[in-house]
């Protein structure tokens, strides 16, 4: 219909574009304008729609499922392979639990073009966690859940870490500045 749905201004260009829900053609046309103010429009490409009936999937969960962290950590994220609905993304679809009990987060983010769901705390206390995700309950746009049984992710928030004292920066490799005197290992977490 002539009407702009999507502009980038930074390489790579790159439009993500949303077809009506039913099958059918979509006619694509891009134009580029460059700082001089010259236009220039590529070919007309016309594809054929076709309705979406696949599930959304889990592409990546941070923290990772079985993930030991340093406690104090400050979001939770899980992004997928496709946009979700909106409305489908809430503090009772996705939960962060420990011992039997939900954290309230600050907040519930749908960023990335609907393919990163972030959940903000304040900073949570060491211990053993769950991410709970609703899975049923959790839809693409098209209205695809993304499963039948709840999706679920364990991580561990430990108190135990190697932390950096020298204010003034310094060396990685001298003991002197880590407190204890001792370098942190590969399995350490580091503060």
């Amino acid at each position: 219909n002539g009407e702009p749905v999507g502009s980038d201004t930074s390489f790579p260009y790159e439009a993500l574009l949303t077809a009506s829900a039913s099958a059918g053609s979509m006619t694509v046309q891009a134009r580029a304008t460059d700082m001089g103010g010259n236009v220039a429009l590529s070919n007309t490409l016309v594809f054929q729609v076709a309705s979406d009936t696949v599930a959304p999937t889990i592409v990546a969960i941070d923290p990772a499922d079985g993930a030991a962290a340093p406690e104090g950590l400050q979001q939770v994220t899980v992004r997928f392979s496709e946009a979700l609905a909106p409305a489908s993304v809430s503090g009772s679809s996705f939960r962060v639990v420990t011992g039997g009990q939900t954290v309230a987060p600050l907040g519930v983010d749908l960023l990335s073009e609907g393919r990163l769901v972030q959940l903000r705390f304040a900073g949570l206390a060491a211990g053993d966690y769950q991410l709970v995700i609703d899975a049923e309950a959790v839809t693409d746009l098209a209205g695809n859940a993304l499963g039948a049984v709840d999706v679920v992710s364990d991580f561990t928030l430990t108190s135990e870490a190697v932390t950096w004292i020298n204010p003034a920066g310094g060396f990685w490799d001298d003991p002197a500045n880590w407190a204890g005197g001792v370098l942190p290992g590969p399995d350490d977490n580091v503060v």
